[in-house]
């Protein structure tokens, strides 16, 4: 029977490694989509009604009946369909249209996972499942890369199960939840230098092939290039931060704090952390990007930036990392008055 594949991702490293168990899992990806926090209710409409076809008076109630016909419309056109949207997560009401949908049985597997604080109304407390039990699977402390690691592997999904993939999964959980004291820390770092050079979808197929590929000799020469050229590009952003006595600002509750502006080049989560490390009367980091991405990055057991990044309707992100989109017309606003 056929099958329609659809997996919606994070835009991070870990979301990449929930993209390479996807394609352990299900052999390939017929719709793939990477997304922030700003469009993730937006794509995830657009599969329901683009991908799998449904209409909007599918969600009009079930007094129409239109539910019904269309979901037996979609099963004929589609045969089996797979949805997996990992490492991020919509919003409720998004969330109890899949319900709805996955009550009436239109998804042979469905799974929503993630690990971030701002997604905990997946499970509203618990620590998986609530209403959505059935397909959620929600936990924090444990990337969602390392989540539907065992998820796949409890569903027996992983036919080709290899202690190579275990200890990928287990190193891009040591990088996305900075963890710096793990022995598997340095080699998250590499990873996420390969998945920046090479781009996610490129990322995860090479991954699903060779689990081990950045320990290749060709592999180690490019991280060691990479790693050189961040190092010298965060060293001389630190030094103009000192050089030109850059400003550190106090926010409405009374933390300190600095920001600056990054061209996206794959540094901001080391760049956050370097300025922590170089001014240690700042409360918390902000990597403004080129595209209006704000990244939030705070010292652990310190400000909890999520809470900082949730005042926005597309934020969200850990208690020490976080981040939020500025919309493009505020953007320039923002530009023009702070540094024009």
């Amino acid at each position: 029977m056929k099958t329609l594949r659809i997996h919606v991702t994070h835009t991070d490293l870990d979301g990449a490694g929930c993209a390479v168990v996807f394609l352990r899992a299900f052999g390939g990806t017929d719709k793939f989509y990477t997304v922030n926090h700003d469009r993730i209710d937006s794509v995830v409409r657009q599969v329901l009604h683009q991908d799998i076809g449904l209409s909007p008076l599918t969600f009009a109630g079930p007094s129409t009946g239109q539910a019904w016909e269309d979901i037996a419309k979609a099963k004929d056109a589609h045969g089996k369909i797979v949805l997996w949207i990992t490492d991020i997560a919509p919003s409720v009401a998004v969330m109890d249209d899949l319900l709805m949908l996955w009550e009436k049985e239109l998804f042979d597997e469905l799974l929503v996972c993630d690990h971030h604080k701002t997604s905990a109304h997946l499970c509203n407390g618990e620590t998986v499942g609530g209403e959505y039990n059935d397909f959620v699977v929600y936990g924090d402390g444990i990337c969602g890369a390392e989540l539907v690691y065992h998820y796949a592997d409890r569903k027996k999904l992983l036919s080709n199960l290899d202690s190579r993939l275990r200890e990928f999964v287990a190193a891009v959980d040591a990088y996305d939840l900075w963890k710096l004291d793990s022995p598997r820390r340095e080699r998250g770092e590499n990873l996420n230098k390969l998945f920046r050079l090479y781009g996610i979808a490129r990322f995860a197929d090479i991954f699903c092939d060779d689990p081990e590929r950045d320990k290749k000799k060709e592999s180690a020469e490019l991280i060691g290039v990479l790693e050189a050229n961040q190092k010298k590009a965060i060293a001389a952003c630190i030094r103009a931060l000192k050089q030109d006595n850059a400003s550190v600002l106090t926010d409405n509750c009374n933390r300190k704090f600095m920001y600056v502006f990054n061209n996206g080049d794959g540094v901001t989560s080391q760049l956050g952390q370097a300025m922590l490390d170089a001014f240690e009367d700042i409360d918390y980091a902000a990597v403004v990007s080129s595209n209006g991405v704000v990244s939030l990055r705070s010292r652990k057991g310190g400000t909890d930036v999520s809470s900082i990044a949730k005042r926005h309707p597309n934020g969200g992100g850990h208690a020490n990392a976080s981040g939020f989109k500025i919309e493009t017309r505020a953007f320039y606003d923002f530009l023009l008055t702070k540094i024009l």
